[in-house]
């Protein structure tokens, strides 16, 4: 089953690990990251605006929306438009695969309003709908409609899904997503997070960075577009670090990415403009 972010993983030893801005040293896990979050009891929840989080926009101004764009991503066929969707998906939380694209809604992993009471109350508009339409690893995630409503805006600590696997990805992406953006924790969210992910197996992490408000994509004034050429054995030569994948649905990964180091590539690329080009779309 296609799942790029639900590979099983290396338990690695949680060392103490100063703040940091990016994540680069291969034994850096979420057990180490989840002590770097701030621990902060939370008030009784005030002026909460779901509207404020402008969400499902159409960010790259690609045509798809933020939702289609998940859609299409998380799709365990291969999709070639965000306008008809065929599916099959798979939804974690309650371990079922769904074929109708209208029995599905996009979670965010740290709900909304969640994120509110943990420190985007103080966001302007603009951070909180890109934190809305976040399209980087964990952000958000394509689930069945009941069990997105029954989480709905719940933390980690009064909601968790039943089997392991899932248990342990939403803990994963929950400390990403909150360390990215700076949210904080209360005691008992950052004590259930703790306490799940001494149990899970983890991912040394790597090219996780914090949300920034600079553009996603370089200038391409610079970029000259070339013609993919094929890896020397696994490995993309130094001029096209940009790797492909056409066997699955044509999809690349910059070097950054969370995926790159265990992607086997099958054609490689100057930069990512190229990629796009030859009608590749970005890994996540």
């Amino acid at each position: 089953m296609k799942l790029l972010r639900l590979s099983l993983f290396v338990l690695v030893t949680a060392l103490s690990i100063p703040q940091t801005t990016a994540i680069n040293a291969t034994e850096i896990t979420t057990l180490n990251l989840v002590t770097q979050l701030a621990q902060i009891e939370e008030t009784p929840r005030s002026r909460y605006n779901r509207e404020d989080f402008s969400h499902w926009l159409d960010t790259d101004k690609n045509g798809c929306s933020t939702r289609e764009e998940i859609l299409v991503t998380e799709s365990l066929t291969k999709e070639t438009n965000c306008k008809e969707l065929k599916g099959p998906w798979y939804s974690i939380y309650d371990d079922k695969t769904i074929s109708d694209f209208r029995k599905l809604e996009i979670d965010h992993v740290v709900a909304l309003a969640e994120a509110w009471d943990s420190g985007a109350a103080s966001w302007s508009k603009t951070k909180k709908a890109a934190f809305a339409n976040d399209l980087s690893p964990y952000s958000l995630q394509a689930v069945s409609t009941t069990i997105n409503r029954f989480k709905s805006d719940k933390d980690f600590a009064e909601y968790k899904p039943r089997t392991s696997k899932a248990k342990c990805f939403l803990a994963h992406a929950v400390v990403i997503t909150k360390w990215r953006w700076d949210l904080s924790v209360d005691k008992k969210e950052f004590e259930s997070l703790k306490s799940t992910l001494t149990s899970c197996p983890l991912e040394p992490l790597k090219g996780i960075k914090k949300y920034t408000n600079e553009p996603v994509s370089p200038s391409t004034s610079n970029l000259e577009i070339k013609t993919g050429v094929k890896p020397i054995g696994s490995i993309c030569p130094d001029q096209y670090p940009v790797k492909g994948n056409i066997s699955t649905s044509k999809i690349y990964h910059l070097p950054n990415s969370p995926y790159y180091a265990k992607t086997k590539p099958e054609l490689c690329f100057n930069n990512y403009l190229s990629a796009e080009k030859a009608g590749f779309r970005v890994g996540r």
